[in-house]
């Protein structure tokens, strides 16, 4: 790792992360009733495809865990893309699952 941090990134992988990030923000803020209902549906396990314009993603819960995948084309097998670890404390459980579904679709809006 460096040792000076301001090098560590350079100008246009931080421009790109405050957008990503940026745009995470704004989705979970104008979005958070439908986040929040399908983290409802999704927190005891089970999958969910999002058909998204730019691909389709499948939103997987288990036990211990929720994460993404997404496929370019029908027919083609889903490729993880990430994953989280999810508390068991219920409320905690529901918010993760939003921040995923956020990063989900903030990653279909930008070029990854």
């Amino acid at each position: 790792m460096s040792e000076n941090l301001d090098n560590f990134m350079s100008d246009a992988d931080l421009a790109w992360e405050r957008s990503y990030f940026s745009l995470m923000a704004d989705l979970k803020r104008k979005n958070l009733s439908r986040y929040e209902d399908l983290a409802v549906r999704l927190s005891a396990g089970g999958e969910e495809i999002l058909e998204l314009p730019t691909r389709t993603y499948k939103i997987s819960v288990d036990r211990n865990g929720c994460g993404y995948s997404c496929r370019e084309e029908v027919g083609m097998d889903f490729q993880r893309l990430g994953w989280t670890k999810l508390p068991q404390n219920h409320s905690e459980r529901i918010t993760a699952i939003t921040d995923v579904l956020a990063e989900c679709e903030a990653r279909a809006q930008i070029d990854v």
